[in-house]
């Protein structure tokens, strides 16, 4: 019995297949969702472009649209497979497979329909070749990689005891400069998004990571045990990844690079290109006030607090808590879940364990979006950057924008 066929057979989908066998050496399987895409081609060449032997990996390339989408849409993923089709009998691209997943259902399409198709035959591959640790990677179509982007990978997972990596990311900005509307919506977007991780990291949270959809890889075998991609048509990437991060065996991979693209987008309700549209409509963006996650910090760093603690302790920490936290543990359960857990918790390092499980990025978000409602406003991305920089003894005195998203990229880079 190979290590998947459970997954296989309750979960996956399989009305989609692969006629050619999967080599017995193959490690990696490079899953993207290709959706109205009319730059796949240069995605492609960027992993060709690695130095690494092609029996090693495979790339799995769903071209996918809805019953409902627009004929021009529909025409265009027509002309995408022949193109990939064209490509990969002239350049004898033998590892690449194109899926077609045309007419879906509009509950069964989106990107995290298309990635769980993907994902769910790149598992089956590696089942048949009984492969638990062979590596599921995704990637968006519109995303280029560095030249050491396959090697790094492999070498990650096979030097670590791991379930999954984040993989080290910058939107591709087509001027240092940021002399347009997009390039500087981008530059707001990616600064939110490593302020937001920053923030969570420099107030003591554990095991946070980017979920950024092109650039994370996971094994074969936490593919199964966690049950698999999410459908959601937007976001999957954040559900699917914190889900597995919080289990302790994630890691923050550094030493290679992904370039999502920085374009306007509606494929998806949310997610970068949406966020970088509404940004250039708005001509800004707005974000959590620093405040907020300073009103976490004691009681992130102090978890053993609550670790067996009695009704009146509780009671009497939550007066040295900031109000807005104590009402969002009282409308959580928190002190009767806390509770549960260390009855359930047989030292520090299990309930520490099982804490920060409880109190998951999502409910972090939702403490803060609940902030933002009775205690704070959001504020200017730029201004919190800074208030944020000054907290943690780095440069705060530029001015230049672009310069300021290479400062953050540096201290992401070095917080791995």
């Amino acid at each position: 019995m190979a290590f998947a066929d459970k997954y296989i057979l309750k979960k996956a989908i399989t009305s989609y297949s692969v006629k050619k066998n999967p080599n017995n050496n193959l490690k990696i399987i490079i899953v993207i969702p290709c959706y109205n895409e009319d730059k796949i081609i240069d995605t492609i060449l960027s992993v060709k472009n690695n130095n690494y032997n092609d029996n090693l990996y495979e790339i799995i390339i769903v071209i996918n649209h809805s019953i409902n989408d627009k004929i021009q849409i529909k025409n265009n993923n027509i002309k995408t497979l022949e193109q990939l089709n064209n490509n990969i009998k002239k350049n004898n691209w033998n590892n690449i497979f194109c899926i077609k997943a045309f007419d879906l259902p509009p509950k069964k399409s989106g990107v995290g329909f298309a990635r769980k198709i993907g994902m769910d035959l790149a598992i089956k591959r590696f089942n048949d070749i009984n492969n638990n640790k062979g590596i599921i990677v995704s990637l968006d179509a519109d995303t280029l990689v560095k030249k050491n982007y396959l090697s790094e990978i492999d070498k990650i997972f096979s030097k670590n005891n791991i379930e999954g990596v984040s993989i080290y990311f910058e939107h591709q900005l087509n001027n240092k400069h940021i002399n347009t509307k997009q390039d500087n919506a981008i530059l707001l977007y990616e600064l939110h998004l490593r302020y937001f991780v920053l923030s969570l990291k420099f107030i003591g949270y554990q095991n946070v990571f980017h979920t950024v959809g092109s650039a994370f890889a996971i094994t074969s075998l936490t593919y199964a045990k966690y049950g698999g991609m999410v459908t959601k048509k937007a976001g999957e990437d954040f559900y699917f990844i914190n889900k597995i991060a919080s289990n302790g065996k994630f890691k923050y991979l550094t030493k290679t690079t992904v370039y999502p693209s920085s374009r306007e987008s509606d494929r998806v309700p949310f997610g970068t290109g949406p966020e970088v549209t509404k940004i250039i409509k708005n001509d800004s963006l707005l974000t959590y006030d620093f405040n907020s996650f300073l009103d976490l910090k004691d009681f992130i760093n102090n978890f053993n607090w609550f670790y067996k603690i009695s009704e009146q302790d509780y009671k009497n920490i939550c007066k040295n808590l900031p109000e807005n936290l104590v009402d969002f543990l009282n409308q959580n359960n928190f002190f009767d879940n806390i509770t549960k857990i260390s009855t359930n918790s047989t030292n520090i390092h299990t309930f520490k364990k099982a804490f920060f499980k409880w109190f998951s990025v999502f409910r972090v978000i939702k403490f803060l979006n609940l902030s933002h409602t009775v205690k704070y406003q959001k504020k200017d991305i730029i201004s919190q950057v800074k208030i944020y920089l000054q907290f943690t003894n780095n440069h705060n005195n530029i001015t230049d924008n672009y310069k300021l998203l290479q400062l953050m990229r540096f201290i992401d880079y070095n917080n791995a």
